[in-house]
């Protein structure tokens, strides 16, 4: 693990709790990239669809299994009269129903197989490989914005020092100038330009601080925190002579660029939707296997028990009936012996004991259905041309990727021209600037020097001071064009290209 690590979960923990605001964190360019990895909401929010992705990826793969189902449910019915059709139990002889209690269950396992579930697969793979792709390019893009970024606050901060420096010379100035005014060797007004450029160099100073200010502001914004104490930036970057052809970082561009890869990942992944588009048109096949059970319990014992009771004084009265009729026939049929069917106590205590053992059911005494399996074919023949539809705009969308992926690449090439060019062109810059600044230096010596001993006027002191300035600011911004330059060539090679890594 880099040694930034710890760090970065020391200093997280520190500003989340709210530092004092005389705190002081330091940060360098390296752990502003991994907290901008780890807090920037946009690029958390982008990084959040790998998650999605995999589980797509589970759930193609999940559509060769089948799904089973397992359901119950309860009900009560009150008693009442029935309904039968059009006609009601007590118009059809019946008496008023009782209560009732059902439970049932049931199990099913279904496996359906298409076209659809082999290419779903490729599908979803290939769109999770595209939003890894995307994951990486929304990352080059947030290390370049944090780099600029920490650039921007480097330049400010130099600039800040620049202008201290104005300040303290247009001091030394009004100073030099207030003497030789008191010495009488000079005139007031002298002194009086001396005041004047010493108030325009604090008004910049004021103005360079503000400057630093915000850019650190919007640095921490983009690094996803909310610190509330200083932060010093201790990174350094050197200049130094670019030693690559522009030939081969276009080919680096072109070929390897995160955007050009999630480009070519998303038009995959659009093909393989074609063809998943393309499957509708196949067979699908279908086995399911299904078991269930039900319970049924009559609510009021008294009621079974009265239907047995009643369903013995008929089977009675028609033994009965049967030997009155044949004792009339000519050659009588044996007897039938009509007893078993008499209400006696005790038969009447043993069917009170039946109903009660038997009327327990509900809820978990299911009886048990036979089991069922079934296996089906289904070949689509015509939806309206809806399968066409959605193969021609999963082709379309690949054709349009295809030509972002063109455009891209175009675009990449134009970048990686116009970057190599400043930055050259930047190089050369400094080199010439920094004479410029000895010479600028030198100049403004030779002119306080001179002014002190009455040579020249204080208006070629403010003159050489204008020049010192200028080249001072000159340096400084071919120096961070120069940076800026690399990074812009960074973005659109997709990699950094600092000697030092850095």
């Amino acid at each position: 693990m880099k040694h930034w690590t710890l760090w970065i979960g020391v200093a997280a923990l520190a500003w989340a709790s709210g530092a004092a605001a005389q705190d002081v964190a330091t940060l360098t360019l390296e752990e502003a990239l991994e907290l901008a990895r780890q807090n920037n909401p946009d690029f958390l929010s982008t990084r959040n669809d790998q998650g999605v992705a995999e589980w797509s990826v589970r759930e193609a793969y999940g559509g060769f299994l089948p799904r089973a189902t397992v359901s119950t449910g309860v009900d009560y019915q009150q008693p009442g009269p029935a309904r039968i059709g059009s006609f009601t139990a007590e118009e059809l002889g019946f008496a008023t129903t009782p209560s009732y209690f059902f439970s049932d269950y049931s199990a099913s396992v279904i496996l359906n197989l298409s076209g659809q579930s082999f290419f779903n697969v490729a599908q979803q793979r290939a769109n999770r490989h595209a939003v890894a792709s995307g994951v990486r390019a929304a990352e080059v893009q947030l290390e370049t914005a944090v780099t600029q970024g920490y650039l921007e606050v480097l330049r400010n901060r130099d600039m800040v020092e620049l202008r201290r420096q104005e300040v303290e010379r247009t001091q030394d100035n009004l100073t030099l100038a207030d003497a030789r005014a008191a010495a009488g060797v000079s005139i007031l007004l002298d002194a009086k330009q001396a005041q004047v450029e010493l108030g325009r160099a604090r008004v910049n100073l004021l103005t360079a601080q503000s400057d630093f200010q915000t850019s650190k502001l919007r640095l921490i914004q983009l690094l996803g925190l909310d610190i509330e104490g200083d932060v010093v930036l201790t990174s350094e970057f050197g200049v130094f002579e670019p030693t690559w052809s522009q030939a081969s970082l276009i080919a680096m561009a072109t070929g390897t660029h995160p955007t050009v890869r999630s480009l070519r990942a998303t038009a995959a992944a659009q093909r393989a939707a074609a063809r998943t588009a393309w499957s509708a048109y196949l067979p699908s096949l279908t086995a399911a296997a299904r078991m269930s059970g039900y319970t049924r319990q009559v609510g009021d014992d008294q009621y079974l028990i009265d239907q047995g009771a009643s369903r013995l004084e008929r089977q009675m009265a028609s033994c009965e009936d049967f030997n009155d009729l044949n004792a009339r026939l000519a050659d009588p049929y044996p007897m039938r012996d009509c007893s078993g069917f008499a209400l006696t106590g005790t038969r009447l205590d043993s069917l009170e004991s039946a109903v009660q053992s038997n009327n327990r059911a509900f809820p978990f005494d299911f009886e048990k259905q036979p089991m069922t399996f079934s296996l089906g074919l289904s070949l689509p023949v015509f939806q309206g041309f809806t399968r066409q539809r959605q193969l021609e705009q999963a082709q379309a969308a690949a054709e349009d990727t295809d030509h972002r992926l063109r455009g891209e690449r175009l675009r990449l090439k134009a970048d990686v021209a116009s970057a190599y060019t400043r930055l050259t062109t930047a190089y050369q810059a400094v080199q010439i600037e920094e004479s410029n600044i000895v010479v600028a230096e030198e100049q403004l010596e030779m002119a306080r020097e001179r002014y002190r001993v009455g040579l020249d006027s204080f208006i070629q002191l403010t003159e050489a001071e204008t020049l010192k300035s200028r080249a001072d600011q000159a340096y400084l911004a071919a120096v961070y064009t120069f940076h800026e330059a690399l990074a812009d060539l960074e973005s659109a090679v997709g990699q950094p290209l600092r000697p030092d890594g850095r």
